[in-house]
């Protein structure tokens, strides 16, 4: 007779998980893959920036003012140069553009005349287009550079548009210098005018104001992102569920002050950034080279769903305010990619001024989302914000996408402009 298995007799044993792990292999592939485009594009811009580096080093060191005398003979402003034109009986000024290459090609030779202008009779100088001397440029009919103007009392009386086509330079430099100065002397009428290869102001001007605002764009576009980072907003959304549980709920005011407050956090930042990119200006070339490698090597690891994370970041105790304005560098733990590409733009914008446009539309674009999602939380409820963080892998790589194309954009500005 077959025996009846009692209950307790039986012994449940729970059930072994598997100790192996499913691997992803499609993912793993595409990652590969991915890292290997960005290994390349960032060799290839190391390159790069390498041989524009090494083509431009003296005319850099000049730029910088390691050479005797640079600041001496720079015109900051429009009035500054009307004060010597009529202060001197011959003035000779070289009318430049921060990124005309032809340009930085002849500066070196003008720069060897200005520094023996004594012996020569002539006091010579060099004037770069800016907001502060536009009025300059203006008034002179400079429309291409570089541009070489003679003044004789006072007045422009001849004019040399582009290099000196010479095996020497600065022999050619020193015959227009005699040339003009014995037209002076001679009384003769009119500006004599001679061309020879230019970089022209307006069309620099308009693909160098495109490239800004494709910089801009990029900005806010992280900016955007980096509100839903997933590693900062939950954070946000339990800290403001917590305060509703004790009985406070937020105003329209203090979510808008949240706002300002992370905006005013990562413009600090982000200023910084640029302020550094403007004291590298002498360098501009091999900068912006190398900033358009690494944002669109950035852009192209965020878009791929590259994992690119920093250490974690704890804040403790910091209050409300305190969390928004740390927010930014929160959230680098989750969008590194991103924030570090809208720091680079404004590195890289060119000019201090165009930086902190750049580093304005980051921080703009971080607040004013901030402070909607911050106040559709507390006015509706945590569920719209928690279905923007289950996004927000699609969102990343939406802004992956546009810093991609930014960088992309910058370089062609840089091989346009003929910087490379």
């Amino acid at each position: 007779m077959p025996r009846v298995t009692r209950p307790e007799d039986c012994i449940l044993m729970p059930r072994r998980r598997s100790s192996r792990m499913r691997l992803d292999i499609r993912r793993f592939t595409r990652e590969r893959i991915a890292g290997i485009l960005i290994a390349v594009i960032a060799l290839v811009g190391g390159v790069i920036a390498a041989a524009a580096f090494l083509t431009d080093s003296d005319v850099a060191r000049v730029y910088s003012g390691q050479f005797k005398g640079f600041e001496l003979y720079s015109i900051q402003t429009a009035s500054q140069l009307e004060e010597l034109v009529k202060r001197y009986k011959y003035v000779a000024v070289m009318f430049e553009l921060p990124t005309c290459p032809h340009c930085k090609e002849m500066y070196p030779y003008w720069h060897r005349l200005e520094l023996i202008q004594e012996k020569l009779g002539v006091h010579l100088y060099h004037i770069m287009y800016s907001e502060l001397t536009r009025d300059a440029f203006l008034k002179y009919d400079v429309e291409d550079t570089p541009t070489f103007l003679f003044f004789a009392n006072g007045k422009p009386v001849a004019r040399h548009v582009g290099v000196f086509l010479a095996s020497n330079v600065t022999e050619a430099m020193l015959k227009w210098l005699e040339d003009a100065k014995k037209r002076a002397e001679s009384g003769a009428g009119g500006v004599k005018v001679e061309r020879a290869a230019a970089t022209n102001i307006a069309a620099e001007e308009s693909v160098g104001q495109a490239a800004f605002l494709a910089a801009v764009a990029a900005a806010v576009a992280a900016g955007v992102v980096t509100t839903f980072s997933p590693c900062v907003l939950p954070m946000l959304i339990v800290y403001l569920s917590t305060m509703a549980s004790r009985g406070r709920r937020l105003g329209l005011g203090e979510c808008t002050l949240c706002g300002i407050v992370a905006a005013a956090g990562a413009l600090a930042i982000a200023a910084l950034f640029a302020f550094m990119g403007s004291l590298a200006a002498s360098l501009q070339s091999t900068l912006m080279t190398v900033m358009a490698f690494v944002v669109i090597a950035v852009g192209l690891a965020t878009a791929l769903g590259v994992p690119m994370e920093a250490g974690t970041l704890r804040v403790k105790r910091l209050g409300l305010l305190g969390f928004c304005g740390a927010y930014g560098i929160l959230a680098l733990q989750c969008t590194l990619p991103l924030v570090a590409g809208a720091l680079l733009l404004a590195a890289a914008a060119g000019s201090l001024v165009r930086g902190l446009g750049v580093a304005l539309s980051f921080a703009l674009g971080l607040g004013v989302t901030l402070t909607g999602v911050t106040y559709a939380t507390v006015r509706f409820g945590s569920s719209l914000a928690d279905r923007l963080v289950a996004k927000s892998e699609l969102l990343t790589r939406i802004g992956g996408v546009v810093m991609f194309a930014a960088g992309l954009f910058l370089l062609y500005y840089v091989v346009s402009a003929g910087l490379i």
